[in-house]
């Protein structure tokens, strides 16, 4: 159990910067460190940020076996977000390490940014705004409005439901594939299930919604991309490594798929540039659940996760 005195430390550089949430978790110990300086932390890095703490609060960082076995003081792990993939869960469970994680937190963030992405990129807007940085004024062939489209979602979790749900309103076509929906689901009339062939297959826009772990590592690769529409879109806003980055490049550059945009990366922060350089290519820095709702959100709950673990309460 943890205590009043007890070490703590925080990963995260959005709690970091959040003067209310530093002053709750500081309500709760009084020995408290932040990641001020803004770091993305390498793994020897991050095991001397958090050598001697008796509890994290931990964000994207990568806490490995390697890692957890160099921290023995170690007792409680609270994640800020909501991805566990970079986290031997099984080797924290090992060491009888609590954990304390939350899902669905930032679903409305990220499942707004997903819509921007898509209108964006349905109007041929990312392109335009590329050209006209080089100043030429050249207007998009390629526009469609959402009532216009197929959207498939891989992933029907608290996400995919939301984004479904913001665009009932539009009357959007929406296809799912998820092996975790019940077959018993009733589901909107705007919303059929399909299998994952048939997403690939008919999708105007593929929007991936997934966690990262064996099964999902370069789901979407030269293969996939190879049967989906010509001329689709792909948006990934939940983790980096479910597409494969360079099927993706090849794909964009030969104009089979006609824009993408992405949140996530294999490699982050050092993200491939190759990809992102390229003008039918949006992307943005790992930030579609980190609106300053979510961030409290998720912070409170990373708090309560230390202070349910403590002799304090």
């Amino acid at each position: 159990m943890l205590n009043k005195n007890s070490s703590i430390a925080v990963t995260s550089r959005s709690f970091s910067r959040n003067e209310e949430l530093k002053r709750k978790l500081k309500s709760h110990f009084s020995n408290v460190k932040f990641n001020d300086s803004g770091a993305n932390f390498s793994d020897d890095d991050l095991v001397k940020f958090l050598q001697n703490c008796e509890g994290a609060i931990v964000s994207e960082d990568n806490l490995n076996r390697e890692v957890i076995e160099q921290l023995p003081n170690l007792k409680v792990v609270s994640k800020f977000g909501v991805g566990t993939d970079t986290i031997d869960m099984k080797y924290l469970k090992k060491k009888k390490i609590k954990f304390h994680w939350k899902p669905g937190l930032n679903s409305t963030s990220v499942a707004e940014l997903t819509i921007g992405f898509l209108i964006l990129t349905l109007r041929g807007a990312i392109t335009a705004n590329r050209k006209m940085l080089k100043g030429d004024w050249v207007k998009p062939t390629f526009s469609k409005e959402l009532s216009e489209i197929k959207l498939g979602l891989i992933g029907y979790g608290n996400v995919g439901k939301k984004i479904a749900d913001f665009l009932q309103v539009y009357k959007t076509k929406i296809l799912v594939n998820d092996p975790y929906l019940k077959k018993d689901s009733i589901l909107p009339k705007n919303i059929s299930r399909v299998t994952f062939k048939k997403i690939l297959k008919d999708s105007d826009v593929i929007s991936l919604h997934l966690p990262l772990n064996s099964k999902t590592k370069n789901l979407i690769k030269k293969e996939e991309i190879d049967y989906m529409k010509k001329g689709a879109i792909l948006l990934n806003l939940s983790r980096g490594g479910i597409v494969e980055e360079n099927a993706l490049i090849d794909a964009l550059k030969k104009k089979k798929l006609a824009a993408a945009a992405f949140d996530v990366f294999d490699k982050e922060p050092k993200f491939n540039k190759k990809l992102v350089n390229l003008d039918n290519f949006f992307s943005t820095p790992h930030i579609a659940g980190t609106s300053s709702s979510s961030t409290l959100k998720l912070g409170i709950s990373a708090i309560e996760g230390l202070a349910l673990n403590s002799k304090n309460g």
